[in-house]
């Protein structure tokens, strides 16, 4: 199974919707995804392997990208970023 699928089986209220899973290119230190989800976008960034390394503060990442949106300067999807897919 690919670790998108496992991200998204994960997430309970995706469980019984219709999920469509796209990948994006373009990712330096993440595996990126576009998934709609009963018709609704969502951007999912798997962390690659050993980026914790690069000194890369996931936390910090994901609430920068959600102020953005917040604030208007950035699209509104919501952005998942998994620390921990195990």
């Amino acid at each position: 199974m690919a670790i998108i699928e496992e991200v998204v089986e994960k997430l309970e209220d995706w469980k019984n919707g219709d999920v469509a899973i796209q990948h994006l290119s373009g990712g330096l230190t993440n595996t990126n995804y576009k998934v709609h989800v009963d018709g609704q976008p969502f951007f999912i960034r798997v962390p690659g392997e050993g980026t914790e390394l690069l000194a890369i503060d996931r936390k910090n990442e994901y609430h920068n990208s959600k102020a953005a949106a917040n604030a208007g300067v950035s699209r509104r999807e919501f952005i998942i970023i998994f620390l921990n897919t195990a």
